[in-house]
């Protein structure tokens, strides 16, 4: 079973990574996709994710999944929230009884430094460190800014005018984000970062 790492946020509330090396067949006995994927790789990459979620949250009610006009999958009642995301090779569920989470992961790739300008602004740009690569730390922040947007569930939230950076903090293999979304009066959204060889993981559960 290759889950990578997994971690209790809190009493309520779970997460964890996953490395895809299955088929299909091993996953879609026990899950089924929450909307049609007609794409065989998208299609293990979403079950894998489900799998996950399974494993962290055994029981959890898959038949009161729900899709909302902009696609997003919920719980019906919000009886439980949960976040799912998936790379070529990797996947990522969080869960929580009590709180709104957003997760994503992000494998590495020099493609980062085409499209930053889309999403990461100047003053963002500077509060990069010296503790990790530029690419890890411009894909950690997309990252970052994925798992809010899916916090938040907003549709038509776009990253570099309306989600804003205001402090990024790296330590060892983790990191931090204090983000702020355009015409929220709420205070600054925390999101937590875990950098891995491979890939990196951003989520919030607030």
């Amino acid at each position: 079973m290759p889950l990578v790492y997994q971690q209790d946020i809190n009493r309520s509330s779970a997460l964890g990574l996953w490395q895809i090396a299955e088929e299909e067949e091993h996953f879609s006995s026990s899950v089924k996709p929450l909307r049609p994927i007609a794409h065989p790789r998208k299609r293990l990459q979403h079950l894998s994710a489900l799998h996950l979620l399974q494993q962290l949250s055994p029981g959890f009610p898959f038949g009161d999944v729900r899709l909302s006009p902009t696609g997003r999958p919920f719980v019906d009642g919000d009886r439980a929230h949960f976040s799912i995301s998936h790379s070529n090779r990797f996947a990522a569920a969080i869960f929580s009884d009590t709180f709104r989470v957003g997760i994503d992961v992000e494998e590495y790739s020099d493609r980062i430094f085409r499209v930053a300008h889309r999403f990461v602004s100047g003053p963002e740009r500077q509060l990069m460190t010296g503790e990790w690569p530029e690419r890890e730390q411009l894909t950690a922040m997309w990252s970052v800014k994925e798992a809010l947007y899916k916090w938040q569930g907003q549709a038509g939230l776009d990253f570099l005018a309306h989600i804003r950076i205001d402090q990024f903090a790296v330590e060892g293999e983790t990191g931090q984000a204090a983000c702020l979304i355009e015409g929220d009066e709420q205070a600054p959204a925390i999101v937590e970062i875990r950098y891995f060889e491979d890939c990196c993981v951003a989520w919030i559960a607030l």
